[in-house]
C-alpha cells in the first residue's frame, strides 16, 4: 500500500502543480523514484563499507538525473516539446563547447562550489544540533570578509547574467 500511497499522492501532486500531461507525468515520474528509492532501502543488497562511497557517488548522480529528466517534463509546453528536449540531451551530437558554453560550465562549477562548500544558515548561525541551540559556537573568525566578497560578486554576476524572461511557473494554471 506504500507504494500505491506514493503514487497516488506524487500524481496528484502533479496534477496540483497544472492542469497538463507534463506535469501528472512529472508527479508520477517522482512517485516512481520514490519507489524505487523505498524498494531499493528495503529490499536492495547491502553496501559494503568499502563501496559505500563510490555508491552514494553513483546514488547523487543518478538521483540528479532523474530529477533533471522529471523537470524536462514540469517546464514543458506539450508532451512533444518535452520528448523533443530529452531527446537532444541524450544525444551526443548536440554537444558544443564554444566560448559561451565555456564560460557558463565556469560559472555552473563556481556555483556549484559555493553550494557544496560554503557555510549553511545554520552553519552561519552556530546551530548546535544535539542542544538545539543557535549562536553558542558562534565564531566570526570563520566567515572571512574576502569569501563573502567574492560570494556576494559571484552571485551578482549571475543575476545580472539572467538575459531572458521566464513567466511565473503558475502562471498558466
Amino acid at each position: 500500500m506504500r507504494y500505491v500511497n506514493l503514487m497516488i499522492t506524487m500524481a496528484l501532486g502533479g496534477l496540483w502543480h497544472g492542469a497538463a500531461w507534463t506535469f501528472v507525468i512529472w508527479g508520477v515520474l517522482h512517485g516512481c523514484y520514490l519507489c524505487i528509492n523505498h524498494a531499493w532501502n528495503n529490499f536492495g543488497p547491502a553496501i559494503t563499507p568499502r563501496l559505500a562511497s563510490l555508491a552514494n557517488l553513483a546514488a547523487f548522480a543518478l538521483t540528479f538525473l532523474a530529477v533533471v529528466v522529471a523537470w524536462v517534463f514540469f517546464r514543458a509546453d506539450s508532451l512533444s516539446s518535452a520528448l523533443y528536449v530529452l531527446s537532444k540531451m541524450a544525444s551526443p551530437a548536440q554537444i558544443a563547447f564554444g566560448r559561451g558554453e565555456m564560460a557558463d560550465a565556469v560559472f555552473i562549477g563556481i556555483y556549484a562550489a559555493i553550494a557544496w562548500f560554503a557555510p549553511n544558515t545554520q552553519t552561519i548561525m552556530g546551530y548546535d544540533h544535539a542542544n538545539r541551540t543557535v549562536g553558542g559556537t558562534l565564531d566570526g573568525s570563520r566567515l572571512r570578509p574576502l569569501f563573502l566578497y567574492a560570494t556576494a560578486a559571484v552571485l551578482a554576476f549571475g543575476i545580472l547574467g539572467i538575459q531572458q524572461h521566464s513567466e511565473f511557473i503558475y502562471f498558466r494554471f
